[in-house]
């Protein structure tokens, strides 16, 4: 997570105010959120690309049995 590194780098500068800190930590828990509202839409994406791609290779299959069976 790219963002865990960031604040980790942040936090571990010599030159760093309790201002930067706190403003740093917000941006972060900001970006979180973000990531954790958007978990459904990918969870969601995930699963369709699932589908589409299971569902050619069980076309597949079946039309290897018709030809094997002689049926078509």
């Amino acid at each position: 997570m790219p963002h865990v590194e960031i604040v980790f780098n942040q936090l571990q500068k010599v030159c760093t105010d309790s201002v930067k800190v706190k403003n740093d930590l917000e941006n972060f828990e900001a970006a979180i959120q973000t990531i954790r509202e958007q978990m459904d839409s990918i969870i969601d994406e995930i699963e369709r690309v699932q589908r589409e791609t299971d569902e050619p290779a069980r076309k597949k299959g079946k039309l290897k049995k018709a030809a094997k069976n002689g049926k078509r």
